[in-house]
């Protein structure tokens, strides 16, 4: 099967952010978390701002996680969400790699 040409744009399943995605689930996995994920598209009616995946695992919590590639930034609506669920005592971490994750988790 012949492979469609990029066109000189970097493939969307292998972006900065996919691969910290790809990381973090298979970290996640192999610690048995339960993950749901929440990524939106553009066009998704889901409220702006919810991070990407929100995990869980008896005796060790629970935890809002948003995903970002390397020098990635919050968007307003990802900011302002953070700051309310902060607010309301929702733990949300902002994470660039499974080994950053994995630091935020031994110390919570």
């Amino acid at each position: 099967m012949k492979a469609w040409p990029t066109a000189g744009r970097a493939d969307r399943r292998d972006s900065p952010e996919k691969r910290v995605d790809r990381a973090v689930m298979a970290y996640l996995q192999m610690r048995h978390w339960h993950v749901t994920r929440l990524q939106q598209t553009r066009a998704s009616k889901i409220t702006p701002g919810v991070p990407d995946l929100y995990i869980m695992r008896p005796g060790h919590g629970a935890y809002w996680v948003e995903l970002k590639a390397p020098g990635g930034r919050l968007s307003r609506y990802q900011e302002a969400w953070h700051l309310m669920a902060r607010a309301a005592g929702v733990r949300v971490l902002v994470v660039t790699s499974a080994a950053e994750l994995a630091a935020a988790l031994e110390v919570l």
